[in-house]
């Protein structure tokens, strides 16, 4: 399972980069980790995390997204038989998924929603990331609440706030 993330070049997300780079080398995985252009608003920075997914999918290897600023003190078991998995928003919720960690397992399915992810992103401009995965329709998927109590979303987290018409 690559492990895997992206920053753009601010001082704060530089930071968080290097000490997400640390811990996950500590527990014995070198993780893929992107820098990319800022675009402008964090919002719209948030909008690229699909894509940047897609970007770092490589064939025959399933993958976990793990948001730069998130404190990683230890890894999640690769879920097993799940083409998805991710933090639901709210204990036993599976259609409502946080945007910091994300797993697409290697299957056809998976690579079908994360085009799903791609495309509400791309039609919808005023979506955050999680609000495109949320309106995926995972019809094709098998999916899995994920379970990390060793990872803690990173300050930054403010998509919920975003979704709810509040400016973060």
């Amino acid at each position: 399972m690559d492990i895997v993330s992206a920053y753009t070049p601010t001082p704060y997300y530089a930071e968080a980069a290097l000490l997400f780079r640390t811990a996950v080398e500590a527990l014995g995985v070198t993780p893929r980790i992107i820098e990319y252009p800022d675009r402008g608003s964090w919002i719209e920075n948030c909008r690229a995390k699909p894509l940047l997914i897609a970007a770092l999918r490589r064939p025959g290897h399933s993958l976990l997204w793990i948001d730069i600023d998130a404190v990683v003190r230890e890894l999640p078991e690769e879920p097993e038989g799940v083409d998805f998995a991710a933090v639901p928003r709210r204990p036993r919720d599976d259609r409502d998924w946080q945007g910091g960690l994300l797993y697409f397992a290697d299957t056809l399915a998976a690579t079908l929603l994360l085009r799903e992810y791609v495309a509400g992103v791309a039609s919808q401009p005023h979506w955050s990331d999680e609000a495109a995965l949320n309106w995926c329709r995972f019809t094709r998927a098998t999916i899995a609440p994920l379970r990390a109590p060793g990872i803690r979303a990173g300050l930054s987290g403010n998509a919920s706030k975003y979704n709810r018409g509040e400016n973060p």
